[in-house]
Formats: C-alpha cells, sequence, structure tokens
C-alpha cells in the first residue's frame, strides 16, 4: 500500500498501533477499536490517492477499413506492458490510450505505425 507523503501519518499511525499491539498483546477492546479505525483510514487514503496518479491519455486518429485493422491495432497496444486501457473505434476511425508515465506519445505512436495503419493525426489529451 503506498500512501502520499501528506497522508503517511494515517498509515505509520496504523503501523504503530499494529507494532505496539503486538508486544503488548489484547488489553482492551478501545484498543483494537482505534487500530481497525487507523487502517480503515489508511485503505480509504490510499483508494482515494493511488500509487500511481501519473498517467498520459492519448488520441490518435487512424485509418482503419476492417475489424481486423481495428484488432492489429489493439494487439500491438496490448502487448505494452505501461498501457492501461485501450479503446478503439472502427466508426470514428480513433484509438484512444491510456498509459502509464513511462509511455510517450511517440512510443505510441511508432507501436500503431508498426501495423502498417496510417495515422492521420494524434494529440495529447491529459
Amino acid at each position: 500500500m503506498f500512501i502520499y507523503p501528506q497522508y503517511a501519518p494515517c498509515s505509520l499511525f496504523a503501523s504503530s498501533l499494529t507494532f505496539f499491539h503486538g508486544l503488548i498483546g489484547n488489553f482492551n477492546s478501545s484498543f483494537l477499536f482505534l487500530l481497525s479505525t487507523a487502517q480503515t483510514i489508511a485503505r480509504i487514503v490510499s483508494h482515494i490517492f493511488p500509487h500511481n496518479m501519473t498517467e498520459h491519455k492519448y488520441h490518435f486518429d487512424v485509418k482503419m477499413a476492417c475489424s481486423g485493422c481495428s484488432n492489429a491495432v489493439n494487439r500491438v497496444l496490448k502487448k505494452l506492458d505501461d498501457v492501461k486501457n485501450i479503446d478503439i473505434s472502427l466508426k470514428d476511425q480513433s484509438v484512444d490510450v491510456v498509459t502509464d508515465e513511462k509511455l510517450t506519445f511517440d512510443q505510441v505512436k511508432a507501436v500503431i505505425a508498426k501495423t502498417g495503419k496510417e495515422i492521420t493525426g494524434g494529440k495529447v489529451v491529459a
């Protein structure tokens, strides 16, 4: 579980309580309630602020004539480890890709180009 530095006290507090509980043992229900509450808060904060908040969203206009074309683009993009989401529209002739921060626009564009499909445009969305 990763917590952003500003929320580290929640996680540190929960970890400290767990450590002391292990040393002292079960001594009362109030302590267990406090431990459970601190762990719950740390878990909620980690879901609100996930480990990797930085992601890139790219949009490409790609000429695709059939489902075989869109499948070819989908297949090469799925091979990339850092691709989180792929949305291909044959109707709109578009490919939207969400990646981790490691993959650049040019890298994704080059992978799509390897399929032989013509890329008529593209932009960084976010």
